[in-house]
């Protein structure tokens, strides 16, 4: 979640930075009279590199990663087809297609690709890891023909890749925690990290029964807030065509979408971390609608400010109600019931 939401912060960094140099191209351009069709290749992005070394990390961590690189890469194109059509250019579709999007693959691909396999170092560089012998101990399992060229590490390191997908694609084991993606989003099956009842003396409990829980289930105002956000940004995007609100979105796509296509494996709610900064981000977005801005009347301006000072005071009161489950808190049983607020979160 921190290496692809820096890589999301870096990728708006990039935005900017493209857009100023491509008008500052234009504007050269059109003051020496000289014909600009289809623009300039943009070659030096400090901040799309970076990006690419941290999409790249983040597959290190766990291969959804990809879809942030490859998702953000189409965005790179797409914004750059933007900011040469306003910027003038004649061929600004052919150009971000055929010039800038090759150089933004060249750009982004091969460094996430190397930051990826840098994470690998210590498997490579050492024997003994899991398969990182396999070719040595099973010749017959070389690769042939054009790939006959590749280092015995390197096939050992697809043999391993291939195992490691085929495994967790196919991985179906009932667990009592489990979660079909397609709820993730409702709060339905959150996971329970730790849980420990105890009887009166026991664990220093002075109740008839105390319970001791670690529950990530989220703060239900906030959660469900920035869900209503979302469908929001969505509407908004459709209505206004913002490209800040359509990035925004887009770490949604990128961090939630692609687990709609594994709704028969084994998969938990925790693994929307990946994604909940883009509703959080969603929810300041929608705030700050409801603020309204200094030109609004002063009557809009302080029903806004009203609404929003009530949503942050009962945030503040829900969370101190359920920091106990949260945190592990010793608390009596008959509290920790309080909070389950849905059977399904027992």
């Amino acid at each position: 979640m921190v290496l692809t939401l820096t890589g999301f912060y870096l990728m708006i960094l990039d935005r900017a930075w493209a857009r100023r140099r491509l008008e500052a191209w234009v504007a050269a351009r059109a003051a020496s009279g000289r014909e600009f069709s289809w623009g300039p290749t943009l070659w030096w992005r400090p901040w799309l590199i970076l990006a690419a070394v941290l999409f790249g990390a983040s597959c290190g961590v766990k291969w959804s990663g990809l879809w942030f690189l490859a998702i953000f890469g189409i965005f790179v194109i797409v914004m750059d087809a933007v900011d040469r059509r306003r910027a003038g250019i004649p061929l600004w579709f052919s150009a971000a297609i055929l010039k800038q999007g090759p150089a933004a693959f060249v750009l982004m691909m091969p460094i996430a690709l190397a930051t990826y396999l840098a994470t690998w170092t210590g498997w490579i560089v050492t024997s003994g890891g899991y398969m990182r012998d396999l070719i040595e101990k099973h010749p017959d399992q070389a690769a042939t023909g054009f790939w006959a060229w590749a280092p015995t590490w390197l096939q050992d390191l697809w043999a391993y890749h291939q195992s490691a997908y085929g495994f967790h694609v196919g991985m179906s084991t009932p667990h009592p925690y489990q979660a079909n993606p397609l709820t993730w989003l409702f709060m339905i099956r959150p996971t329970s990290m730790y849980y420990l009842g105890s009887g009166p003396g026991e664990n220093g409990c002075s109740f008839y029964a105390c319970s001791e829980a670690v529950t990530p289930i989220a703060n239900p105002l906030i959660w469900f807030a920035a869900v209503a956000a979302l469908g929001y940004l969505v509407y908004r995007f459709i209505r206004l065509r913002q490209w800040q609100v359509g990035i925004v979105l887009l770490g949604m796509v990128a961090g939630y979408l692609p687990w709609l296509a594994y709704t028969n494996r084994t998969v938990f709610s925790f693994y929307s971390i990946i994604f909940e900064p883009y509703m959080i981000i969603a929810l300041a977005m929608t705030i700050g609608v409801i603020l309204g801005t200094k030109n609004d009347p002063a009557e809009r301006r302080e029903g806004g400010i009203r609404l929003v000072l009530v949503f942050g005071i009962l945030s503040i009161v829900l969370s101190a109600f359920f920091y106990p489950i949260w945190t592990g808190m010793q608390v009596p049983l008959w509290f920790w019931q309080m909070h389950m607020w849905l059977p399904s979160w027992v």
